[in-house]
């Protein structure tokens, strides 16, 4: 398929997916879009006006397949070096930071996803590291012990590709978080300790 016909399609289908008549609209509307976007590259998807407001309409959705479609697009975007830069929006990442204490683990999973593969190269290092991520990501932290996890398993994650991060995650308390962990009384808690402590030791410094 064109790239042209896709986007066309695609731009028809974005009025659907956030205001559908019916719950069978939607999803057909939902699976022609994954179809779709297979065929229009990522550079298209940030540069076209009417694509774009589909990341917009997917990440602030309260469907989690909309959610989960929108990330799949961010992760091959931060997949990339050519493309890194397209996630450098202050707005962006802002709907990140919020979505990653989301209940649903598999949204949380994808923004951890895209947060490593940024980390990766060398001016997504520098989006994920500003400190207004950091800042952000305390915050999910301090908001449930699940989240403290979800955070600390991303910086470990981080930790393990970028000696940079490893010295942040140092710096700002992550890998004595990590550490207290083993010294839990809770068995599940030293468990979860260990497996980030063996995901920082990855690393050349671990």
């Amino acid at each position: 398929m064109e790239v042209s016909t896709a986007t066309q399609k695609l731009e028809s289908l974005i009025p659907v997916i956030s205001n559908p008549t019916s719950e069978r609209e939607f999803d057909d509307a939902v699976s022609s879009a994954r179809i779709l976007l297979d065929y229009i590259p990522v550079k298209t998807l940030f540069a076209n006006e009417g694509l774009r407001s589909l990341i917009t309409v997917g990440l602030d959705s309260n469907a989690a397949s909309v959610v989960r479609l929108v990330l799949g697009q961010l992760e091959r975007a931060a997949a990339s070096a050519d493309t890194v830069a397209l996630l450098d929006d202050p707005a962006l990442l802002e709907r990140l930071h919020a979505l990653f204490g989301s209940p649903d683990t598999a949204v949380a999973d994808k923004i951890s996803a895209i947060f490593v593969k940024l980390a990766r190269h060398a001016e997504g290092q520098r989006v994920v590291l500003h400190n207004n991520t950091i800042a952000q990501m305390k915050k999910v932290a301090a908001s449930s012990d699940v989240n403290k996890f979800r955070v600390l398993d991303l910086f470990a994650r981080l930790s393990s590709v970028s000696p940079a991060a490893l010295h942040l995650c140092e710096s700002i308390g992550f890998v004595a978080e990590m550490a207290a962990s083993v010294s839990s009384a809770d068995p599940l808690q030293q468990l979860n300790g260990l497996e980030l402590l063996a995901l920082v030791a990855q690393t050349h410094d671990g």
